[in-house]
């Protein structure tokens, strides 16, 4: 399902934990859905995010790729 999405997509997220490589992110594709898990690699944040990034913060990411290992891969960056 997730592999199957396109490219580029833009997604509603909101902050979850966070590792030294980045961070996950709860990702929600509609409203009434349980939100899908994805990673936000560090280097694919948004300029200034590193500053402002707490658990909890809204935010919107685009799909970058998926990898059936790892999952949902997100980027801050268009």
């Amino acid at each position: 399902m997730l592999d199957g999405l396109p490219k580029g997509i833009t997604f509603d997220g909101q902050v979850g934990d966070f590792l030294p490589t980045g961070v996950f992110v709860h990702v929600f594709r509609h409203p009434n859905e349980k939100p899908l898990l994805g990673f936000l690699p560090r280097f694919l944040f948004a300029p200034g995010f590193e500053r402002i990034a707490m658990r909890g913060l809204r935010i919107q990411v685009q799909k970058k790729g998926f990898d059936p290992q790892k999952g949902l891969l997100l980027t801050m960056q268009t």
